[in-house]
């Protein structure tokens, strides 16, 4: 005995919307409530282009990597879309943070091939309205190559350097 196969372009839809995900023009499936903090940041992430930071003598680039990040971590998982929301909030104040931060941590790790990875944390308190908040922002620089913009947090503590 054979059962029909469901195949069709109609049912695909409807478990979409189902489960709260919107189609794009690219037939792409996104989560509605992130869907419009990509749209409302991407074009002032792009405009970012490259930053001088004092405190690291060096331009800060905001390439894919650091787009990339906001919305997954470091194993490809999608973050939350709490987490999504937050982090794309932090983006008017990055600029800010990357030009006015007086010290700064450095770590240092390995890629999968061994290559040597730094990653820079830079702190500053940044001032929304009538709040202020500390912002640490995180810097990564493969061995020898340019800095790039790669995550923001808030942080309880402005950190210095040891």
């Amino acid at each position: 005995m054979t059962y029909p196969v469901k195949t069709s372009i109609d049912s695909f839809e409807k478990r979409a919307q189902n489960s709260c995900m919107l189609k794009t023009a690219q037939g792409k499936m996104k989560h509605p409530s992130t869907l419009h903090y990509k749209n409302k940041y991407q074009a002032f992430y792009k405009n970012l282009g490259a930053i001088f930071c004092p405190i690291l003598q060096d331009d800060v680039h905001f390439k894919n990597i650091g787009w990339k990040h906001i919305r997954y971590d470091s194993h490809k998982h999608r973050r939350t879309p709490a987490n999504i929301a937050m982090r794309f909030n932090l983006l008017p104040f990055v600029p800010e943070v990357v030009k006015n931060a007086k010290s700064f941590i450095k770590e240092e790790g390995k890629l999968k091939d061994g290559t040597k990875i730094y990653f820079y944390e830079i702190t500053e308190t940044v001032k929304a309205n009538t709040k202020t908040a500390c912002v640490t922002v995180i810097i990564s620089e493969v061995l020898g190559g340019r800095k790039h913009y790669f995550s923001a947090r808030y942080s309880r503590k402005q950190k210095k350097n040891p």
